[in-house]
């Protein structure tokens, strides 16, 4: 999965910065900042920080954030977008993050879907959350996609597990295409 979205990063990049991406910007920053916040955490992990946008935010809050980001291009870009700042940012995945690592709270915005194997995804943040930490993620759901049935095809069941790779688009930018996304149902 973390190749997948070389290709995207500066596109993602550019789509938040520009608030091309409304939903990003206006619906999950703020509830992850807010949520994140209300816990009032010591050490934060973000699994697939993406672009970094959303640790950036939360460190305004003082708190110590270690982000893991797999894909190379992504990673490069939080970077850019962590220089300066308080954020630990780490070119790896929950998998190879060393166990010795533990965090109050960890958060995952749209990347569970796009994981192999949930359980063991699963698994391997729990590793790194201290006894009675949080873990918070968000995935896409069907109402988000305007053909949500079309992407599937015939075999579509909204209770069964279905995998595709999948091509997609946000509102206010519908001519860039972010491909070859794994979508697990």
């Amino acid at each position: 999965m973390p190749h997948r979205w070389c290709d995207s990063a500066e596109l993602r990049r550019n789509q938040i910065e520009s608030g091309l991406d409304i939903t990003f910007n206006e619906v999950f920053k703020p509830l992850f900042v807010s949520r994140v916040s209300a816990l009032k955490p010591n050490k934060i992990l973000e699994v697939g920080a993406g672009t970094g946008h959303l640790s950036r935010e939360l460190a305004k809050n003082g708190c110590q954030i270690t982000a893991i980001e797999p894909s190379k291009g992504m990673f490069d870009v939080a970077a850019d977008v962590l220089k300066g700042g308080h954020v630990n940012l780490i070119n790896c995945s929950s998998y190879d993050l060393p166990e010795t690592s533990k965090f109050d709270v960890a958060f995952s915005h749209m990347v569970a879907h796009a994981v192999n194997d949930i359980s063991q995804f699963f698994l391997s943040i729990a590793r790194h959350l201290e006894c009675g930490a949080h873990f918070i993620f968000s995935i896409p759901h069907p109402c988000f996609y305007n053909n949500y049935k079309r992407l599937f095809g015939v075999e579509y069941n909204y209770m069964a597990q279905i995998t595709k790779e999948i091509s997609f688009s946000i509102t206010k930018d519908s001519k860039n295409m972010i491909t070859g996304v794994p979508y697990h149902h």
